[in-house]
């Protein structure tokens, strides 16, 4: 029964955090240099009653929620469930990558990875999308640069 309830708590606080921490990370990557705005999506808490399906489905439904037009894109479901899986435990990295489209745009794409290096969210294979910056790796490092791009 105590398993239950606290499970049910670490739930509704993994929905609720992602509904909030979507709002804020929007927010953030629009001023403020990449580290310092994926901060806001690290851990606060621990989270210890549920497993990686049930964090990934109370991440969805605090994602659902309405937020006045803001976009669910895969690198703020990428920044969110790390900050989560991280709480649980889990060692994974934010990966940004890109790729050039076959019209010549650049395209970006985000997702996270274990500890082994495996994917844990949709993404194309390595050939597709070229890593160029890992949190909280690259941040530890101190480097606020992607590739040749530097986010000021």
């Amino acid at each position: 029964m105590l398993r239950a309830l606290t499970a049910g708590r670490e739930y509704l606080a993994v929905v609720l955090g992602a509904y909030a921490t979507r709002h804020r990370l929007g927010r953030n990557l629009q001023r403020m240099p990449l580290p310092r705005a994926l901060a806001v999506a690290d851990p606060k808490g621990e989270i210890k009653a549920l497993s990686r399906q049930q964090i990934f489905a109370a991440m969805r439904w605090g994602l659902r929620l309405p937020t006045g037009g803001e976009k669910s894109t895969c690198l703020i479901r990428s920044v969110i469930l790390g900050r989560f899986l991280r709480e649980a435990g889990e060692n994974v990295d934010l990966v940004i990558g890109v790729r050039m489209s076959a019209a010549g745009e650049l395209q970006g794409h985000a997702w996270l990875t274990d500890e082994a290096g495996v994917a844990l969210t949709e993404t194309p294979t390595e050939d597709d999308y070229r890593p160029i910056y890992r949190y909280p790796a690259d941040a530890e490092r101190g480097s606020d640069e992607i590739g040749a791009l530097t986010f000021v």
